[in-house]
């Protein structure tokens, strides 16, 4: 195996024998990074190393690089950063968040269905409407109805538990394969060409760029602005984590200082049975960029990456969030032709308040997941810390691939 050293490595200080280099300058940056990976991955959550500080730690203010012997390396590393930083960046001193800008500082997401819809409080009022993207045909002509009464409200109610209970008896009934099964049948759902409605908007599917257990995700165009966006198939068995993801990136697309470091939601909708959300077109994921760059990053690539989800994951903090999902394949290059390795963190359909998060059973990707998970300990939104100190390793170490997992 042409990196098997790699894979008897002991301690992250071996690491940093693995990948010595000729270069006393970047020497030092690798040891500075895995000091700040070692604090990342503490064991005990408590001890474990929080977002803003680790914003503040010298691998990625580079203050241990002030003066350092190779000058080309340093400018290199810092132009680095320096295109990374969106136009925005929140300064040192900005720590509290404003939750309710200004309403002209909002940007509005279009938002079909009323997120208590699966919930209790649904049949509360008979006198309650819910903005939901119903259509009717009258004379061949297709009318948006953007308020359902009472009757049509609890039809609706019963489709999604008849969807749910649909869902959960055939997952009795398959086989393993249940997932590769749906996933295909997601991806059947955005034909090349076919047209979506999702009011006021018409998408039209040009290319399915990914499938997985829990939707799938194409290129679409927008009728009438000819805008090109991602649009999401989910489910409605699914809805609890749809409604979910929508609650987390409205509250956060509504947090102007930070919204660069999170993706955009703009529409969400239910066409034909199924459910959809509209995000802003990325590029790829962290994960496909790595296998195609020969599975590692050099450390400079690392910090750049690694500042902005630090950013992210701070934000998230002050907010009360906890993503539970971090990994590789949720965080995104934006345009890495345009912006090299700007980065966005997705996939919320995990977030909660971190209040809410569940004390018991399994949570995260096995390959991400906290020691305090499996380990049964209290959880809160240090988990995303480990998740991302493990992938800062990872990306350092050529013997990464996609389909394998870390050893136990």
């Amino acid at each position: 195996m042409a990196h098997a050293a790699y894979d008897d490595l002991t301690t992250l200080d071996n690491l940093f024998f693995q990948r010595n280099t000729n270069n006393s300058t970047e020497n030092e940056d690798i040891k500075a990074f895995l000091d700040l990976v070692k604090k990342m991955l503490t064991v005990d959550p408590s001890n474990r190393i929080l977002p803003a500080d680790a914003l503040k730690h010298p691998f990625i203010t580079m203050e241990h690089l002030n003066g350092a012997s190779d000058e080309h390396y340093v400018r290199n590393a810092r132009k680095l950063m320096k295109n990374v930083q969106p136009e925005k960046f929140p300064s040192d001193g900005e720590t509290e968040i404003s939750e309710r800008p200004a309403p002209s500082q909002v940007p509005s997401v279009q938002t079909n269905l009323d997120r208590s819809l699966p919930k209790a409080e649904f049949d509360k009022s008979a006198s309650s409407t819910v903005q939901c993207c119903l259509k009717e045909s009258k004379g061949g002509k297709v009318t948006e109805k953007t308020s359902i009464d009472t009757r049509e409200k609890n039809e609706l109610l019963s489709f999604l538990k008849n969807e749910e209970a649909m869902c959960s008896k055939k997952s009795l009934e398959k086989t393993n394969d249940t997932h590769s099964t749906d996933s295909e049948s997601l991806s059947s759902k955005l034909i090349p060409g076919k047209m979506i409605e999702g009011f006021p908007k018409v998408y039209i599917v040009e290319q399915v760029l990914g499938s997985g257990a829990y939707g799938a995700v194409a290129r679409c165009r927008i009728q009438e602005t000819n805008e090109v966006v991602a649009l999401k198939i989910t489910r409605v068995s699914d809805y609890i984590s749809f409604f979910s993801e929508i609650k987390v990136l409205e509250r956060l697309n509504e947090v102007t200082q930070y919204d660069s470091y999170f993706i955009r939601l703009n529409n969400s909708f239910a066409f034909q049975g199924f459910l959809y959300q509209e995000f802003e077109l990325l590029d790829k994921d962290l994960c496909e960029f790595v296998e195609n760059k020969g599975g590692s990053l050099k450390v400079a690539e690392i910090r750049a990456i690694a500042q902005q989800i630090l950013v992210a994951l701070s934000a998230l903090k002050h907010l009360g969030i906890t993503h539970a999902d971090v990994k590789l394949d949720n965080i995104m290059l934006v345009n890495h032709k345009a912006q090299p390795f700007r980065v966005k963190l997705i996939d919320f359909g995990f977030a909660c308040e971190t209040e809410t998060l569940e004390q018991k059973g399994s949570i995260q990707n096995l390959a991400y997941r906290a020691p305090e998970i499996t380990l049964g300990l209290p959880r809160d939104e240090a988990i995303d810390t480990w998740s991302l100190g493990y992938i800062s390793a990872v990306r350092f170490t050529p013997s990464f691939h996609r389909d394998r997992a870390p050893h136990s």
